[in-house]
């Protein structure tokens, strides 16, 4: 092909090509398993990275959420409420055609008269997609009444129910369902999937709840505080006492008792005995900064719905304009989340392209469809005032299609064809006395400044489409105790001080990650193989009677499952040295990692992070991570036995594929692989104490951390910012053995150099 030819097909197309290349080339990148050939059938990966809200932990937080916050339910109700109150209806596809006006009343009639539910009972359940970012429906036929199948109902089938999703060619080819440990397998033909903001092959969607999360956080710990000091009277109790009370052993225990137990309430009250005084301090943050913050949260709660226009009025500012505007914008957001579900309804093998199908064939000429009437309410003046300004123009509104759409959008009751037809006879014999050329285009006062209708009309939308934010630089660089180190959602939950800024925390926050499913992500492979070896030795065992001596004998290759372990146990250690020594040589040289460089490795370094270094040689070191990863791994060579054993001895309807019975004993086994993540973080902690007691000399103290824990339990919360100069006091703080969070911890413990040891 010359130079020509590549400049008049810039996307390659060969020359003279009859026909376009049907097959797939791309991939989404989004299957469990990492590559699979494009078409093929596989099971697509959650994509949520904040570790509370993956998989099914997401849906007790989302109901929580919904089910106690009231503006929360608020926001969600605003949001579907519109289209409950929406006129439903089926569009025949040609309203002149008998044949396709039969088919729609068919599918308008099974609809919305004939299923099990009430129709509104399932638009409101469709709706929950918005909630938790998809939600599946079974299509449930009923037995045919005579040559026409009609939908029974549309079963929903619960989002936390729904574990594993399997797609291929752009389609759900079928879904796993686990309820109440029995798995149901759900085919993606009989499947209506209504998905929030799907992208790629994420059929898990985009749900509502998810960017409301972190205020929705915020709030609620806002709440119980502010709760707690309304009990305690908006203030600190202080009890100022005497030298003689000092040294009252019984009394000291009993001023304790009344500054514990002091509480507001009807019988409140104390007696004070001598060489006592006490004070009510009022407190920084006080009940009013307090509901101010609350305030926030809610503001941006609303910001996620686009439903701002329920917070005008809670603050001096705000405009009718400003209401009509928020208002116009939450109505486009009701009616772009009616379009989805029209366009769910509507789509080619969906639920009415079945039920046509299956009744009358496939003919797109008689395809009816789902579509929902105008959300928005319509201001009969101003509206009037339009119809008003165009009729002077020279347009006219009396032919019956237009007439009925007005009434219909007005709200008002539908009249005969033959009224309007004498209306309008009346209309075209009245007379205009003072006619206005159609080409006239009318001008604006002079105020306006000599624009047009058309120019104003552009000029407002640039106004209203050109809304600046007003960003203020500081006119001096920010010093590093200054900067707020801003990481990913869920990563810090206040700004970095002391000896953490001379700590990289995006690194120490993705090695807290990483541990999570560090052992799974190395012993992936191993495992796979040791089931799929343990399934074939229980298929000979079972067929020879032999599953005893099966249970009884060692799983195959523990050896290499244990290499494996062992090499991510010592380099999680290694890790953990090695970052102390970073922050401690960073110390000497007075130079604290700042936002600009973690942001900088945020985005390169730590996306492409280096392998963990297993140790070389440190002795007794070795033998602990040994002897814990030879614990690990003969644990997890007996789980994936006993799944194995378990799945071919429930085989009672007759033999299970292999390929069943790998899938299931992996389950369990990556089940089991998560629960080592408290190992590897101890590990990773214990490392760090090691490096910091090598280098005692230049230590002053060390410093427990809860930066790195959003959701910092009420065991960890208190402990933030202690300090010890032991540090083998130190080392057994983290990871906290008190933590609610268990396994989850992520508090540390920094190390401060000694004065005289700084640059």
């Amino acid at each position: 092909m010359g130079v020509l030819d590549r400049i008049r097909h810039p996307f390659g197309l060969a020359e003279g090509a009859g026909k376009p290349d049907l097959q797939e080339q791309g991939d989404t990148g989004m299957g469990f398993w990492g590559f699979t050939e494009p078409g093929t059938a596989r099971r697509i990966r959650d994509l949520e990275y904040l570790h509370d809200l993956q998989g099914q932990r997401a849906f007790p937080i989302y109901d929580r959420m919904r089910l106690s916050d009231p503006k929360v339910d608020g926001l969600l109700s605003v949001r579907k409420l519109p289209l409950m109150k929406a006129e439903w209806r089926i569009e025949s596809s040609d309203p002149k055609s008998d044949a396709a006006n039969k088919v729609a009343d068919f599918v308008r009639e099974n609809l919305f008269e004939r299923m099990a539910y009430p129709w509104h009972s399932v638009l409101w359940e469709t709706m929950l997609h918005s909630d938790y970012g998809f939600a599946p429906f079974e299509i449930v036929w009923a037995e045919p009444d005579g040559k026409n199948y009609r939908v029974d109902r549309l079963a929903l089938r619960p989002p936390s129910t729904i574990w594993w999703i399997w797609g291929a060619n752009g389609r759900i080819e079928k879904v796993e369902q686990s309820v109440f440990g029995h798995w149901l397998t759900i085919p993606g033909e009989k499947l209506m999937w209504f998905v929030n903001r799907r992208e790629g092959e994420n059929w898990r969607g985009h749900a509502l709840l998810r960017p409301m999360h972190k205020p929705w956080y915020a709030k609620e710990r806002l709440e119980v505080l502010e709760m707690i000091l309304a009990e305690r009277g908006g203030g600190i109790p202080v009890f100022k006492m005497g030298t003689s009370a000092q040294a009252n052993k019984a009394l000291r225990a009993k001023v304790d008792s009344m500054i514990r137990n002091f509480r507001v309430g009807e019988t409140m009250g104390m007696r004070l005995p001598a060489d006592v005084e006490f004070l009510l301090e009022t407190p920084a943050s006080s009940l009013s900064d307090i509901h101010e913050m609350k305030v926030y949260y809610d503001q941006q709660l609303s910001n996620v719905a686009l439903a701002q226009v329920l917070d005008l009025g809670k603050t001096a500012t705000g405009s009718r304009s400003l209401g009509l505007t928020l208002g116009d914008m939450l109505i486009d957001a009701c009616e772009a989340e009616a379009n989805g579900i029209e366009d769910t309804f509507n789509a080619r093998e969906g639920l009415i392209w079945q039920m046509v199908t299956y009744n009358f064939g496939e003919d797109p000429n008689v395809m009816p469809k789902l579509r929902a009437g105008k959300l928005g309410k319509v201001d009969a003046l101003s509206f009037g005032q339009g119809l008003n300004n165009m009729a002077q123009a020279g347009l006219r509104f009396d032919d019956k299609l237009t007439v009925s759409y007005l009434r219909d959008l007005l709200g008002l009751p539908a009249v005969e064809d033959e009224a309007i037809d004498e209306q309008a006879n009346d209309s075209a014999n009245q007379t205009i006395t003072t006619p206005v050329p159609t080409s006239a285009v009318p001008m604006l006062p002079a105020a306006a400044g000599g624009q047009t209708l058309k120019q104003q009309s552009i000029a407002a939308g640039q106004a209203v489409g050109e809304v600046k934010a007003d960003v203020s630089k500081p006119s001096t660089p920010l010093l590093p105790q200054q900067v707020r180190i801003k990481g990913a959602e869920g990563s810090y939950w206040r700004e970095p001080r002391g000896p953490e800024m001379f700590a990289d925390l995006a690194e120490l926050g993705t090695a807290l990650d990483d541990g999570k499913t560090a052992v799974r992500t190395a012993t992936q492979g191993v495992r796979e193989k040791m089931v799929r070896e343990l399934v074939t030795r229980g298929r000979e065992a079972q067929a020879q009677g032999r599953m005893d001596s099966f249970l009884a004998g060692r799983p195959p290759m523990v050896d290499a499952l244990q290499a494996k372990v062992e090499g991510v146990l010592s380099g999680f250690y290694g890790k953990g040295r090695s970052t102390v020594a970073d922050e401690l040589a960073r110390q000497h040289a007075d130079k604290p990692v700042v936002a600009q460089q973690l942001e900088q490795r945020e985005q390169g370094a730590i996306a492409a992070a280096e392998p963990f270094k297993p140790l070389a040689s440190l002795g007794a070191v070795v033998q602990v991570v040994r002897d814990h990863a030879q614990a690990m791994a003969r644990s997890l060579a007996d789980v994936a036995k006993h799944a194995v054993t378990a799945q071919l001895l429930r085989a009672q309807g007759g033999p299970v594929p292999d390929e069943t019975v790998i899938e299931m004993a992996m389950r369990d086994s990556d089940a089991a692989v998560l629960r080592t993540a408290g190992t590897v973080t101890q590990l990773f902690s214990e490392g760090r104490a090691d490096e910091a007691a090598a280098q005692a000399q230049d230590i002053r103290d060390g410093v427990y951390s809860a930066l790195l824990d959003a959701a910092t339990c009420d065991a960890c919360e208190p402990m933030d910012g202690e300090t010890t100069t032991d540090l083998d006091e130190a080392a057994s703080w983290t990871p906290n053995p008190d933590c609610e969070g268990g396994d989850r911890c992520r508090c540390l413990v920094f190390y401060e150099i000694s004065q005289d040891q700084g640059a």
